[in-house]
C-alpha cells in the first residue's frame, strides 16, 4: 500500500513560491470554461485564475521519500491562505530558480459556502474549501508561454510538516505518527 501523509501547517510553515507549470500536481488547469479545460486568453488583462489546493485531494508524489500521497484538509488550506496574505510571493518557472519579473499574485481566496464565497464559475465542480489564486502576468515571455500551452497550471512550493495517516485500506501497514518537515512542490 502507498502511504498517505496529511499536510500540517504550523507557525514554521512557509510558502516559498508559486510555479507556472505544464503539469500541476493537483491536475487542474487554470482559467477553464469546462471540465474539458478550454482556456480563454485576454491579452489586455493577462490574468489567470487557478485552484492552488483542493481539500482532501490525494496528490501522488515520488521522490527521495519513495512513493506516497499528500493531502491537505480544509483547515490546513485556510492556514496556507493566511501564509499568502500580505506577502510578496515569487512566481517561478517549473519550480526552478528562474523567477519571472512582472508576474504578480493579485488575489487569494477559498470557496466557503457558509460565508457566501463561491468558486469561480469555471471551477464550480471543485469542492468547498478549495484555495484559488489570481495571477497577473505582465511579462511578455511568460504570457507567451501561457498562450502557447507551455504552462497550463500552477503549483505551490513551501515548507510544511506532514503526518502519516492510516485509513481502512492501510490498516495492515504500520503507521508512524512522526511529524516530518519537507519542502513540497504541489
Amino acid at each position: 500500500m502507498i502511504p498517505i501523509y496529511q499536510i500540517i501547517v504550523n507557525e514554521d510553515s512557509e510558502v516559498q513560491a508559486i510555479a507556472l507549470t505544464d503539469a500541476p500536481a493537483i491536475e487542474e488547469k487554470f482559467v477553464a470554461f469546462s471540465k474539458q479545460h478550454k482556456v480563454y486568453f485576454n491579452d489586455e488583462r493577462r490574468i489567470i485564475i487557478s485552484p492552488l489546493l483542493i481539500p482532501d485531494q490525494l496528490i501522488y508524489r515520488m521522490d527521495e521519500m519513495g512513493e506516497y500521497y499528500l493531502y491537505a484538509d480544509k483547515a490546513a488550506i485556510q492556514k496556507v491562505a493566511s501564509k499568502l496574505f500580505g506577502r510578496k510571493i515569487v512566481i517561478n518557472k517549473e519550480h526552478t530558480s528562474q523567477v519571472f519579473d512582472n508576474v504578480y499574485l493579485i488575489s487569494v481566496f477559498f470557496s466557503d459556502e457558509q460565508l457566501g464565497v463561491k468558486a469561480p464559475e469555471h471551477f464550480n465542480y471543485l469542492p468547498d474549501g478549495t484555495l484559488y489564486v489570481a495571477i497577473k502576468i505582465d511579462n511578455d515571455d511568460a504570457w507567451q508561454m501561457v498562450k502557447s500551452g507551455e504552462f497550463t497550471g500552477i503549483s505551490i512550493e513551501g515548507i510544511f510538516s506532514i503526518e502519516k495517516k492510516q485509513d481502512e485500506q492501510q490498516a495492515n501497514v504500520a503507521a508512524s505518527n512522526e511529524e516530518l518537515e519537507k519542502l513540497f512542490r504541489i
